[in-house]
């Protein structure tokens, strides 16, 4: 089974949506400067989304 991909927001979203997440019953805990933070649930997985500035178009 392939699992379910969680985008969050770096920056000043970032609490507000993991509270979100909380609130629904998953807990996601942050590591660092990783891009995949850890969430309670073998079946999901959680990246952050790129900021606009970043993301190329080709």
């Amino acid at each position: 089974m392939k699992k379910l991909k969680f985008g969050i927001p770096k920056g000043s979203l970032q609490d507000a949506t993991i509270n979100l997440f909380e609130k629904s019953g998953w807990k996601i805990n942050i590591n660092g400067r990783s891009y995949f933070p850890d969430i309670n649930d073998d079946y999901h997985r959680v990246q952050y989304l790129p900021r606009p500035g970043n993301v190329q178009v080709r």
